[in-house]
């Protein structure tokens, strides 16, 4: 999200807007086991042939450390069975 507030022309005002919607989300800390997903996560994609994003993995890690459901509109998280994930 950070990224976005700064390539926008009017930074100071979504940096604001960014900063109160984090004030109303729990962040998670990413630690080492989900550092050990990621790696599993990773590893079992490349085997399948079947990579994705980087950064999906991190939050695909984070889906299966802590047992959420990931909404997402993104199918090719359909590509990982250990994680819930439902497609909008």
């Amino acid at each position: 999200m950070y990224i976005g507030v700064n390539r926008v022309v009017n930074k100071d005002k979504h940096l604001k807007r960014l900063n109160s919607f984090l004030e109303l989300c729990t962040v998670l800390d990413v630690d080492a086991e989900t550092a050990r997903y990621f790696g599993e996560i990773t590893a079992y994609l490349y085997k399948k042939g079947k990579p994705i994003p980087t950064n999906d993995v991190w939050k695909a890690a984070s889906v299966e450390q802590y047992g959420f459901l990931l909404i997402t509109r993104d199918k090719h998280f359909k590509e990982i069975e250990e994680i819930l994930a439902e497609t909008w």
